[in-house]
């Protein structure tokens, strides 16, 4: 299972969010970033992080989703805004956070683990 990770409209945000995941041990070696699907109406498309779930239990999806709220409450402390991180689901299922709230990032991490043996993957 692979979910797919992009910040809204900000590439450089993107690559900065890849750089604090990158940064988890965890994390290191089960991430890409690839091409994301292009927008309705739109001719090209951006990146997106794939990071790939599988065989993993619910502290991996924890720690994620942990480092996404970390990343957060830092670009709100340094920029303007924040951003928006949206977390698509293997079930194509979108999950929108633009601010490190512990109950989103909860529900966050109890859905990806529900979907956690899901075949229908998007980022594969």
């Amino acid at each position: 299972m692979s979910v797919r990770i992009d910040v809204v409209g900000d590439d450089d945000a993107l690559e900065e969010l890849w750089d604090w995941l990158s940064d988890e041990r965890a994390l290191r070696g089960r991430m890409r970033l690839q091409s994301a699907p292009p927008a309705p109406g739109t001719m090209g498309s951006g990146l997106e992080i794939a990071v790939d779930l599988s065989n993993l239990g619910m502290s991996f999806v924890a720690t994620l989703t942990s480092v996404i709220g970390t990343w957060l409450t830092h670009r709100g402390r340094t920029r303007r805004s924040g951003g928006t991180v949206v977390v698509t689901a293997p079930d194509g299922t979108r999950y929108e956070i633009s601010h490190p709230d512990a109950d989103e990032l909860r529900r966050l991490t109890e859905a990806l683990t529900r979907l956690h043996d899901r075949d229908d993957d998007p980022a594969a």
